[in-house]
């Protein structure tokens, strides 16, 4: 059963579809999004993990809600940061 959820998980990740992005749309942020929502819930985990060893199972899922909300924060953030760089270099501004 962990099998298929790791490579549901792994392949949701989207660094392929942003790093290929041309032209600057919304999207890009989209995809930042979910893909650093998705580091950040396992990330949750694992920190969790460190600071609390003997977590019960809500515990650890509160750890991962907490993982992929930081993430997903941080992805809209990079997101839209990359969004108008790119909408920049796209108009000839720097």
């Amino acid at each position: 059963m962990g099998a298929p959820i790791g490579v549901t998980w792994a392949g949701s990740i989207g660094f392929g579809s942003i790093l290929n992005q041309k032209i600057a749309t919304k999207l890009l942020v989209v995809y930042w999004t979910i893909t650093l929502a998705l580091v950040g819930a396992f990330l949750g985990l694992f920190i969790g993990a460190g600071l609390q060893s003997d977590d019960s199972a809500f515990v650890e899922v509160i750890h991962g809600i907490v993982g992929l909300i930081a993430g997903a924060m941080l992805g809209t953030l990079v997101g839209t940061k990359q969004l108008g760089r790119m909408r920049r270099q796209s108009h000839g501004g720097r």
